[in-house]
């Protein structure tokens, strides 16, 4: 029994660098926002509720962000390009993103359910790509 919670307590103590590569950012416009959720409450909108919230000014190409000692586990991904610097997530009348954005385990622009965005992340690197309306 004491092996299982040494083994539990060691676990929980390891943590790593993970980088998030994040591709086809098309313009130098703005701010890129990484946003990270281990639980569905406020996933994806609601930045405050994110785990980890990165940012940095935009560049056309590849953006590289940077988690230090994240614990290997499950979590949901964000990634958004705030092009007018406003701090919130532009929509259009439907409730689609008229901004960039990138979510783990999707491709297309579609509303996102955290149940599939969840992925398992232990070890570098975390590629994303952005899609654009």
């Amino acid at each position: 029994m004491k092996f299982f919670l040494f083994l539990f307590l060691f676990t929980a103590l390891i943590r790593a660098e993970i980088t998030f590569e994040i591709s086809g950012v098309r313009n130098e416009g703005g701010r890129i926002a990484l946003l990270v959720y281990e639980k569905a409450e406020g996933f994806p909108d609601d930045s405050e509720k994110a785990l980890h919230r990165l940012t940095q000014d935009s560049r056309k190409g590849k953006i590289v962000f940077k988690i230090q000692e994240l614990k290997p586990g499950n979590y949901a991904v964000v990634v958004l390009h705030d092009e007018n610097k406003n701090n919130k997530i532009d929509k259009n009348f439907v409730g689609y993103p008229k901004e960039g954005f990138a979510v783990s385990n999707y491709s297309k622009i579609a509303r996102p359910k955290f149940s599939k965005a969840v992925m398992k992340i232990s070890k570098s690197p975390v590629k994303l790509k952005m899609l654009y309306p």
